[in-house]
């Protein structure tokens, strides 16, 4: 009965994410282009298009191996600092065996590893940021979502039990 808004929100939360991979990319290129004590840094067009789709794909793909958009998020700071961390890790190994498998050409390691720091503290931040955000929305623009559970049984009491679970999403019986 729910679980078509939470199907959305999810979405939502996995398209977010992925557009801060893209400026994370952007940003982390524009930064090791313009350093002047290495050498010139450029990529090709193909190579670029590439190594972006690379990346924000396996951030997506990472998120959801690891279960991270599937269960309901709490937003408290060390698990969701764990989780960052864990998928950041895993999505650095990812990346540098797809720039290696995809022969993506000469991509600098200072590059990668911007992009990855870059990635990792505003993923952070939109995560931690995430709880107060869905708070001042809850509080100021959406209502909250009434149930009435109509019926006895154990799979009332599995409604009742889901439905209160996601008390500070806003519903309630």
């Amino acid at each position: 009965m729910f679980s078509r808004r939470a199907k959305v929100l999810w979405v939502l939360l996995v398209v977010s994410e992925m557009i801060l991979v893209a400026f994370s990319f952007q940003l982390s290129y524009f930064a090791r282009a313009i350093a002047p004590e290495f050498r010139q840094f450029y990529l090709s067009a193909g190579t670029f298009t590439g190594l972006l789709l690379a990346a924000v794909s396996l951030w997506a793909v990472t998120g959801l191996a690891m279960g991270q958009y599937t269960r309901p998020a709490k937003f408290e700071v060390l698990p969701t600092a764990s989780q960052t961390t864990k998928q950041t890790i895993w999505f650095g190994l990812f990346l540098f065996a797809a720039i290696y498998l995809l022969k993506l050409g000469d991509v600098s390691r200072l590059f990668v590893g911007l992009l990855i720091l870059c990635n990792f503290l505003l993923q952070l931040a939109y995560r931690l940021a995430a709880h107060r955000m869905r708070g001042f929305l809850r509080s100021g623009i959406a209502q909250p979502q009434n149930f009435l559970i109509v019926g006895t049984g154990p799979k009332a009491l599995d409604v009742l039990r889901s439905v209160e679970s996601n008390a500070e999403a806003g519903e309630r019986v």
